[in-house]
């Protein structure tokens, strides 16, 4: 039947993702909340709102809240979201760090600086799944973005100092640490559930890495001028 499918939580739950994302492009671009920022926001606001009453009613919800009543669901889709603007930011932005390091007078291979942050993530993906019952997962988790937020730090430095093979170090460390949270929280999420849910987090996982994603490529974008004044290029 028509009337069981929530056509009016995945419109709204849409246009929720479509402003938050057009949100984050005005202020890249403006530095501040203008108008259509305020706008956009409000539209933001009102979408939500709409998607939390909407999903209550309907029996069978497009996103059930159930799901964000569990710690561990609402830390893994919360997650999903910041690893999702890390990995497809960086994936996006190092290959022009790569410029910048040839400006400064190094042989670079764009590619290859991209190349050890994504072995990087398969090798945390590989290791956190494979010893995630061995060792405490929240320990891992919360390691992982420890050294993911000293990372950012030190590669901005690295590209300062101009030393390629610390960027190098860094970077691959940065995409062990993100893969590691990338697989724990979904491993986690996942056994939190029944099996007849499993499906339906998992997608909702991915479009929270997605939805964040949008969001962290465009605003990792807006830091490349930041990046060229760190490393004295005009």
């Amino acid at each position: 039947k028509l009337s069981d499918i929530d056509f009016g939580g995945g419109i709204m739950f849409g246009v929720f993702c479509v402003s938050i994302v057009a949100l984050s492009k005005v202020i890249r671009y403006k530095g501040r909340i203008d108008v259509n920022g305020i706008i956009l926001l409000a539209i933001t606001v009102c979408a939500f709102i709409a998607v939390v009453v909407l999903e209550k009613k309907h029996e069978n919800p497009i996103l059930k809240l159930e799901f964000f009543k569990t710690n561990i669901i609402r830390r893994s889709i919360f997650s999903s979201v910041i690893a999702g603007a890390i990995m497809y930011g960086l994936i996006t932005i190092l290959p022009i760090c790569g410029t910048v390091f040839e400006k400064q007078g190094y042989r670079v291979n764009e590619s290859q600086i991209l190349f050890l942050y994504m072995i990087g993530i398969t090798i945390g993906i590989l290791f956190s799944s494979r010893y995630i019952k061995k060792l405490n997962s929240l320990w891992i988790s919360k390691i992982s973005w420890v050294v993911i937020t000293a990372c950012s730090i030190l590669m901005l430095y690295s590209i300062s100092v101009g030393s390629l093979i610390m960027f190098n170090i860094f970077n691959a460390l940065m995409g062990f640490s993100t893969g590691c949270v990338m697989s724990t929280f979904l491993i986690n999420s996942q056994n939190a559930v029944n099996d007849e849910d499993r499906t339906v987090l998992s997608g909702i996982v991915q479009l929270g890495r997605y939805l964040g994603a949008s969001i962290g490529v465009t605003i990792l974008i807006g830091i490349i001028p930041d990046i060229n004044s760190i490393a004295g290029i005009s």
